[in-house]
């Protein structure tokens, strides 16, 4: 999480920042929170893409609870993650906060049937009304070997 933090830190003074993508790096829950912690440095975030990273609950709740701080967010790509239902249902209790999400993928993770209905009970409680892509799909890699018995 240093180098994320580092990372974030230069980038301070560029408060117009709209797109931040650091998908792939093995991040994990340290550099997820410390990307929380720096939410609030950019108001006009629009694409936050942290794909591959090895984020799990407590970086996706830390993220979560920090949302209101980039209201302009538009799209949130969370793939091939280790959250689980506890992270979705964080989100989806904070998705709120960024009325204008238009774009929520979390494929390839583990939210499980809890984390699912958080986040649909979001779209019915129109917490996200212009929510217009929604992917939780299940990598085929990510399912058992129904073969192998």
């Amino acid at each position: 999480s240093d180098g994320v933090t580092s990372l974030l830190a230069a980038f301070i003074v560029a408060s117009n920042l709209q797109f931040l993508s650091l998908g792939e790096n093995n991040i994990g829950d340290s550099g997820a929170c410390a990307i929380a912690s720096f939410l609030y440095k950019f108001p006009n975030l629009q694409d936050l893409i942290l794909v591959s990273n090895g984020i799990g609950n407590e970086g996706a709740e830390m993220l979560a609870t920090t949302l209101h701080c980039i209201p302009n967010l538009l799209r949130m790509d969370l793939d091939r993650n280790n959250i689980g239902s506890r992270g979705a249902t964080a989100l989806a209790q904070h998705l709120g906060d960024v009325g204008h999400l238009q774009v929520l993928s979390m494929n390839s993770n583990a939210i499980g049937d809890s984390g699912a209905q958080s986040l649909f009970d979001a779209l019915f409680e129109e917490r996200v009304p212009h929510l217009q892509h929604l992917n939780l799909a299940v990598s085929p890699r990510d399912l058992p070997d129904l073969h192998q018995k």
